[in-house]
């Protein structure tokens, strides 16, 4: 089987869980730094692996940065051959934007855990059977994506609308089920300066923290279930 090669932004948002997930199946990935300058595929090489994965990142999907411009189109690229791509966060919002959808500041900035909420209909059906019933998960954001045209939505929240969708063999995700408990005790206190001002959808680093044994075996399962899924469009 073909490698699935994994894009990372920045030093604190490696891939986390999703490799743990492809490691414990025995699956190979690749994972490159297009920030520090690492090649992004283009269309001649994507046959190279059999899926994408984008970790989340710092960076905005609007920014004029050449690599953020090479991962869209490379998006795009992998849609046209058929290659699944699976994105977090800043990846779900490069999804989102490459297929034709809008990436915007959030009127409700989110960080820390946050309660999700299937959307009606088949394709939430279908791509969260094996999800738990009431699934929760890590959250840092201050933009926001749209849905792309034609794509279906599968999770919503009480301060982010657009929490999850999938287009084909595509699945963007505005939360973090990738972040593993280290990352995220690390989120709470070497990067706590960094974290959005306080609001509705913000809890402050301690509550994060406390709350941390509580949820994080929810958010684990819901990553398993999602992965799985999307592993067998692979």
């Amino acid at each position: 089987m073909k490698p699935i090669l994994i894009l990372q932004h920045i030093d604190s948002g490696g891939p986390g869980l999703f490799a743990e997930f492809l490691d414990a199946r025995g699956i190979e990935y690749v994972i490159r730094r297009p920030d520090l300058g690492d090649a992004i595929p283009v269309a001649a090489k994507l046959n190279d692996f059999v899926g994408f994965c984008l970790c989340g990142g710092t960076q905005s999907a609007n920014d004029p940065l050449p690599w953020i411009a090479a991962e869209l189109e490379m998006i795009r690229a992998a849609g046209r051959y058929g290659l699944p791509v699976i994105g977090h966060c800043l990846g779900g919002q490069l999804i989102s934007k490459a297929c034709g959808g809008e990436v915007r500041r959030s009127a409700r900035p989110e960080f820390g855990w946050q309660r999700l909420y299937p959307v009606e209909g088949a394709g939430a059906d279908e791509w969260l059977a094996d999800a738990p019933p009431e699934p929760i998960a890590m959250q840092w954001h201050e933009e926001v994506y749209s849905d792309p045209p034609g794509a279906a939505p599968l999770l919503t929240g009480d301060h982010c609308r657009n929490q999850a969708f999938v287009l084909d063999n595509m699945l963007g995700m505005q939360f973090h089920v990738e972040v593993t408990d280290a990352a995220i005790r690390q989120w709470a206190t070497e990067l706590a300066d960094h974290l959005p001002p306080p609001g509705p959808g913000v809890q402050s680093a301690a509550e994060a923290l406390a709350q941390l044994p509580f949820h994080f075996p929810a958010s684990r399962a819901l990553a398993w279930s999602l992965y799985s899924r999307w592993l067998a469009g692979a």
